[in-house]
């Protein structure tokens, strides 16, 4: 089952990266006060904001933890 998981999700990922422009890739790379941006809403306010839904609304621990794990994780959004 762990192998079929692994082959959709990089299929996922795959087809998400190839529309990917290497020059534009580069050119984001120069904007650092957006990259700063992108990085504090990944890292620091979807996270916060997952930790106080999780608080609020679930009363398993456990599954707060690992809600709060996937709103850290910056996947595709």
């Amino acid at each position: 089952m762990g192998e079929l998981t692994t082959l959709a999700v990089f299929f996922i990922i795959y087809l998400m990266m190839v529309n990917l422009r290497i020059e534009a890739l580069l050119q984001a790379g120069k904007n650092i006060k957006g990259l700063l941006l992108v990085m504090a809403f990944s890292f620091v306010w979807a996270p916060l904001l997952g930790l106080v839904l999780a608080r609020i609304s679930l009363n398993d621990r456990l599954l707060a933890l690992g809600f709060l794990l996937v709103t850290a994780v910056p996947a595709g959004a």
